[in-house]
């Protein structure tokens, strides 16, 4: 009889377990739920593609605005000075400028006649030629006769002698006197009242290439070769330029007054033509140094210089 109750009970035990496992309660509802739907999503990622980690995205900075206190003020610059802006600019020029080329042989001589020189003088063929400006008076090496000429105002004279002449190169004339510039033929313009007559002569045969002529003539040809401080005309240093042509120029230049002492141009190696301007000397004329005088508008203190300026060799410069 025991037994029998022993086992009834066992199977009413069995029986009400197997009610509680049919019947779950809500929260095991839920909980079932919640594992189904993560089983199902972890199914439906394929086998064969790898799951990639989701970065979160990083979360936007907060604005941050400076306190009142901090915002910065603008700042105004002052207005560069003219002394600063001057400074700038000479700066920049220097910086921008191309460098000036150097100057030619010729340009310098060029300029130094032009800046340093306002009159010269120089002997050619014993002649003494003084040159200032348009004007150059010639003091001849030997006077010129001139045989039964009639002046304008009906004057005649059987003979006439000359010994300067005065050439105007803006007036292209040359007029010629008898000063009496030697003691004889001092005596004779004397004796004759020869002293203010003035002779027309020939603007052609006195009008002479000058040194300044040639310097002219040449600036704008190209030196073959140029060689300084080492060739001497007559004991003074010279620069030498050699102009290629028909007829081949040597220009001995002195460097001091840019004229030149001495003109040889060659026809292959022979000599065809030399000009040497002797005793060229520079700045010792007045203008009435190139003009005619009477000898009563010569001061006396003047005689004593007219006499040295005629007489004397010309000093260098």
């Amino acid at each position: 009889m025991k037994r029998a109750v022993i086992a009834f009970l066992f199977i009413l035990a069995i029986a009400c377990t197997e009610e509680q496992r049919a019947e779950p309660t809500p929260a095991q509802e839920l909980a079932q739920q919640l594992r189904e739907q993560a089983e199902s999503d972890t199914s439906s990622v394929p086998e064969s593609v790898a799951a990639e980690p989701v970065t979160p995205a990083p979360a936007p900075a907060p604005e941050t605005t400076p306190p009142p206190s901090q915002t910065p003020e603008p700042v105004t610059l002052p207005e560069p000075t003219a002394a600063e802006l001057l400074v700038q600019e000479t700066i920049v020029g220097e910086e921008t400028d191309e460098l000036p080329l150097p100057q030619s042989p010729l340009q310098e001589l060029l300029n130094t006649f032009g800046s340093k020189v306002s009159s010269y003088q120089f002997t050619y063929n014993n002649s003494k030629y003084f040159v200032r400006g348009p004007l150059i008076k010639i003091i001849l090496s030997k006077p010129v006769l001139v045989r039964g000429h009639t002046w304008p105002n009906g004057t005649t004279k059987k003979y006439f002698y000359y010994d300067t002449v005065y050439v105007d190169r803006a007036e292209e004339t040359a007029t010629a006197y008898c000063e009496g510039h030697t003691e004889r033929v001092n005596a004779d313009c004397r004796a004759n009242g020869l002293y203010d007559f003035a002779y027309p002569a020939s603007y052609a045969q006195y009008n002479i290439v000058l040194p300044q002529d040639w310097l002219l003539s040449l600036q704008n040809k190209q030196p073959q070769s140029v060689e300084a401080d080492k060739y001497y005309i007559k004991g003074r240093k010279t620069v030498r330029l050699i102009f290629p042509g028909e007829l081949r120029t040597e220009a001995h230049f002195d460097s001091q007054v840019g004229l030149p002492l001495r003109i040889d141009q060659y026809n292959e190696t022979r000599l065809y033509f030399r000009q040497d301007f002797d005793l060229l000397a520079s700045n010792t004329l007045r203008d009435v140094d190139v003009i005619h005088r009477s000898p009563e508008d010569i001061p006396s203190s003047e005689i004593f210089y007219r006499q040295n300026l005629a007489n004397s060799p010309s000093s260098t410069y």
